[in-house]
């Protein structure tokens, strides 16, 4: 058993489009924080295979070890997994747009993003400062953030 999904950034995702398998942490909530993170170091969304090379890095950066993540194209992933599906990460006006397929092909949701971050993750307990704050710290030593990139 897992927490299983598939990420892709394609604007319009077909069987060859490149994704990022999840065995673990795919819930919206962590998807939401791991897109998030992405855009905190300056990812490109709008260039599909860089842009998924490095939320590979950051995942994988994140969960450490060698298991867990896979990067294929999507009619080698598992997009229909019976957890979360498949989702689609973009930004629109600076802010990350993420929506989920149960399948990666059709019916196609708009999650709300305000929403997600009131999940437990996303809170600061004891063991963690939240996800988002837990995920940048795994990556800093790795990305400088955007703003250091362009001086």
């Amino acid at each position: 058993m897992g927490n299983r999904a598939v990420i892709t950034m394609a604007k319009k995702p077909t069987e060859n489009s490149v994704g990022i398998y999840l065995h673990w942490n795919g819930g919206a909530e962590s998807v939401l924080a791991f897109a998030e993170t992405a855009k905190h170091f300056g990812v490109r969304f709008s260039d599909e295979t860089y842009g998924m090379a490095r939320l590979a890095q950051i995942i994988g950066n994140f969960f450490g070890g060698t298991l867990s993540v896979g990067v294929g194209i999507l009619r080698n992933l598992d997009c229909e997994n019976y957890d979360n599906g498949t989702y689609r990460l973009s930004l629109e006006n600076d802010e990350v747009v993420l929506e989920q397929s149960p399948d990666g092909e059709k019916d196609w949701k708009r999650l709300d993003n305000d929403q997600l971050r009131k999940h437990e993750y996303w809170k600061k307990t004891e063991d963690s400062e939240g996800i988002l704050a837990d995920i940048i710290a795994k990556n800093k030593p790795f990305f400088q953030p955007a703003e250091e990139v362009t001086k």
